[in-house]
């Protein structure tokens, strides 16, 4: 079987699994190989790692013109390449009170467990 190898190179570019590519054109995936090792000289993984790369190329290129129209795309291409991050401080003011209480032992301060459980069946 001939296989049209510039859709195969499309499908890989838009990183299409190898049993999606030998589905799309309705073969078993071992035949794919074959006919890659027959056309090729090379094995099927080899050629879509390098035929895959151009689509990355095409999705970072779109990401980048998307990014001068959305916001959310520029924020996006940001954290993901220069490391930039949202900025996050958390502010208290007051007091922190923490009663630490071991297992075994009756509690000690205000909270009174038993009392409010006797309240609230009445």
């Amino acid at each position: 079987m001939d296989l049209d190898w510039e859709q195969v190179k499309r499908l890989c570019a838009i990183q299409c699994t190898r049993d999606e590519i030998a589905s799309y054109f309705g073969i078993s995936h071992d035949t794919l190989q074959r006919a890659c090792l027959r056309d090729h000289k090379r094995h099927f993984c080899d050629l879509r790692a390098e035929w895959a790369e151009g689509g990355k190329c095409s999705l970072r290129r779109k990401q980048w013109m998307l990014a001068d129209k959305n916001a959310a795309m520029a924020i996006f291409l940001g954290k993901q390449m220069l490391g930039q991050k949202d900025d996050y401080k958390n502010f208290h003011s007051g007091t922190i009170t923490q009663e630490i209480v071991h297992y075994g032992d009756k509690p000690t301060g205000p909270w009174k467990a038993e009392e409010q459980d006797k309240d609230s069946s009445v």
